[in-house]
């Protein structure tokens, strides 16, 4: 078998190998879609119900930042927002006058 040949077939699979990998890695399959998004609607359900009002708000500002404990999970962009702003409002370091651009309503927001 000359080297050329080898070379080749070595390519070859090593290529077929890469797509194969590629492909399992750039397709998640629909349950796990699904699932993820049905875990994201839960979090954005439970932490709606619960940072609904500003003693609540303020109170995960206290602990996240203030006292710099760690959440057990991961807080979403817009709730991370929501706090920040409260706890700047209240600190006083959130310019006079100024408001927070209102929260999407969109529901894929997370």
């Amino acid at each position: 078998m000359s080297d050329d040949a080898t070379t080749t077939t070595t390519t070859t699979i090593g290529e077929l190998a890469w797509h194969a990998r590629r492909k399992a890695w750039t397709s998640a399959a629909k349950e796990k879609i699904t699932l993820q998004n049905t875990r994201a609607e839960e979090t954005n359900t439970w932490l709606n119900e619960r940072l609904d009002d500003q003693k609540h708000l303020l109170s995960c500002y206290d602990h996240l930042i203030v006292r710099r404990k760690e959440s057990n999970q991961p807080l979403p962009l817009k709730f991370a927002v929501k706090v920040i702003v409260q706890g700047w409002k209240r600190d006083g370091t959130w310019p006079e006058g100024m408001e927070a651009p209102p929260v999407s309503a969109d529901p894929n927001d997370f």
